[in-house]
C-alpha cells in the first residue's frame, strides 16, 4: 500500500514534467532553415551584426565582395575596434561565415579573425 510520502512524491513528479520538457526545448534554435544557407543576395548582409564561432561579437557587415555573377565572395568587418576608435577591416571569404537568423556567424574564431591581415595595408 503506498504511503502518503510516495503519492506525495509522484505527483510532484508529474508536476514537474513539463519544466523538464520545457528546459529541453527552450535553448533550441528557432532559424527558419532559408536562414541558414549561404546567403548570395548582398542586400540580405550589409549591417547585420557578425559573431565568431567562439560567440564573440566581431562587429557588422561594412562591405561586400561580389563576383560577376553577383554572388557575395567575401564580408568585410571592422575588427579589433574600441568603442568604434581603430581597429581594422578584414575580410572574410566565403565559406567561412553562414547567415543565421539576423546575425552572421563565422568558422573562425575571434583570435583567428585578430591574426587575419588588414584590407589597407592589402590595397
Amino acid at each position: 500500500m503506498p504511503t502518503r510520502t510516495h503519492l506525495l512524491g509522484a505527483v510532484m513528479l508529474f508536476a514537474l514534467l513539463p519544466f523538464a520538457a520545457y528546459a529541453q526545448t527552450a535553448g533550441q534554435s528557432t532559424t527558419r532553415p532559408d536562414d541558414r544557407a549561404m546567403v548570395t543576395e548582398p542586400g540580405k548582409l550589409m549591417g547585420l551584426a557578425v559573431f565568431s564561432s567562439d560567440g564573440n561579437k566581431l562587429g557588422t557587415v561594412q562591405a561586400l565582395e561580389t563576383g560577376p555573377d553577383g554572388k557575395v565572395k567575401a564580408i568585410h568587418i571592422k575588427s579589433g575596434s574600441f568603442l568604434g576608435i581603430g581597429g581594422k577591416m578584414v575580410a572574410i571569404p566565403e565559406g567561412k561565415f553562414i547567415r543565421l537568423g539576423d546575425q552572421v556567424r563565422l568558422h573562425l574564431t575571434a583570435e583567428e579573425v585578430s591574426k587575419l591581415p588588414d584590407l589597407k595595408e592589402q590595397s
